[in-house]
């Protein structure tokens, strides 16, 4: 088969192209108007770049089947459907483990079933009702063979689903799954959506069938805040805020960890903290979910919230000392990637050397230490600090 490397859909007026033979897309898919129709063929896009196809529309999809290939972590869009735009995103928080998925969506046979009772998460009861009826996704994994598998790394799913009627006093929805034995839940916690129209659902692995599930029992704790940011000292400030129905909290208990899996207490707070800050968080990829302790002895989760911290660059890096001009007591502080010991030492204007320390770090990120100047004259020091061959120097001013 011949492959495209680009391929637009921009139809004026949005119509259909139906194609024979599988296409091969080496680089960008862009849908904007118009739906490529796969019947038994599929689309392959193997370019492994999450944005190598757009999100597409109403107007513009994969009406059939999609093949992505899969390049590591990251959000890769499936815009399919049938008659209908049917879109689900795949963000891999892991190393997927795969090397490319096939996705296409699926109307219902006939009435929508059922999720076995109970199939419960946080108050949220999805065998109270139907599955929502615009249909499911089928998602397979495959190795580089084209050997289905099913296992992968950690991803959350979101299901956009479009032209819907949701179960009469349905008021939260949330992604459920099928292996073949029936819709369950995996990864339950407090992942209930309060809106059909996008559902989401952290720390899933494998792949099959994918589809939303309605309740009409609500959550006893609305999270109307579950977020965070990084701060520009690469602090992961955390934020949330709730609402309960006719319940009191009694504390907040964060958890974090590497993967969905190791989550682990990292602090509780008091029934009115609505902030945290984590100083010096670990490289990499930090998890974090919330517990709300409710006074009745319930609690409820939040979702997974991602946060990363980059590796500091190699060395001795971002050297600071304050304050300065100083009257006594000085406080150094720089970021190392390695533990390797650091050695400081303050030289008067003589180039004698006044006052030496030695710095063992624990791990790579910020280190602080404090020198005191109190029986040192007022004068220019020149504070040295090196770690192993390098070295960094700034100008003290003893008052």
């Amino acid at each position: 088969i011949d492959p495209f490397y680009n391929v637009e859909m921009n139809q004026s007026p949005a119509s259909t192209l139906t194609i024979n033979n599988r296409m091969d897309i080496t680089n960008q898919l862009t849908l904007t108007s118009g739906r490529i129709v796969t019947g038994a063929n599929e689309v392959r896009v193997t370019n492994t770049a999450t944005t190598a196809v757009t999100p597409g529309n109403a107007n513009s999809y994969v009406q059939g089947r999609l093949r992505r290939f899969i390049g590591g972590i990251g959000a890769y869009d499936f815009p399919v459907g049938t008659s209908s735009y049917q879109r689900a995103n795949v963000n891999f928080t892991a190393a997927p483990g795969v090397h490319n998925l096939l996705a296409w969506f699926n109307d219902w046979p006939g009435i929508p079933p059922t999720p076995p009772n109970p199939t419960a998460e946080c108050g949220a009861q999805y065998h109270t009702c139907p599955m929502l009826n615009n249909g499911y996704w089928t998602i397979n994994a495959f190795n580089s063979s084209f050997t289905q598998i099913t296992t992968s790394g950690t991803y959350t799913m979101t299901l956009y689903n479009t032209a819907f009627t949701t179960c009469p006093g349905a008021a939260q929805f949330g992604v459920l799954k099928n292996n073949g034995s029936g819709w369950f839940i995996q990864n339950p916690g407090c992942h209930a959506n309060a809106k059909a129209a996008a559902v989401q659902r952290p720390g899933m692995s494998g792949f099959s069938d994918f589809g939303t599930g309605q309740s009409v029992q609500p959550l006893p704790v609305y999270f109307t805040l579950w977020d965070g940011y990084v701060r520009a000292d690469e602090a992961h400030v955390l934020r949330w805020d709730v609402l309960t129905e006719g319940q009191r909290v009694s504390r907040f208990v964060i958890e974090t960890g590497s993967s969905s899996e190791e989550l682990r207490p990292w602090r509780t707070f008091s029934a009115d903290t609505r902030e945290a800050v984590r100083e010096n968080p670990p490289v990499g990829v930090s998890l974090y979910r919330l517990r709300v302790h409710l006074e009745d002895g319930s609690e409820v989760q939040s979702s997974v919230l991602e946060l990363r911290r980059a590796a500091p660059e190699a060395g001795l890096k971002h050297l600071e000392a304050f304050p300065n001009p100083t009257t006594g007591e000085l406080t150094v502080r720089f970021m190392v990637s390695s533990a390797e010991p650091v050695s400081l030492s303050l030289w008067n204007a003589l180039g004698q050397v006044v006052m030496e320390r030695r710095v063992e770090p624990s791990e790579r990120g910020w280190v602080e230490t404090r020198l005191y100047l109190g029986e040192l004259p007022a004068g220019p020091y020149l504070l040295r600090v090196m770690q192993g061959g390098e070295l960094h120097t700034k100008l003290i001013q003893r008052q």
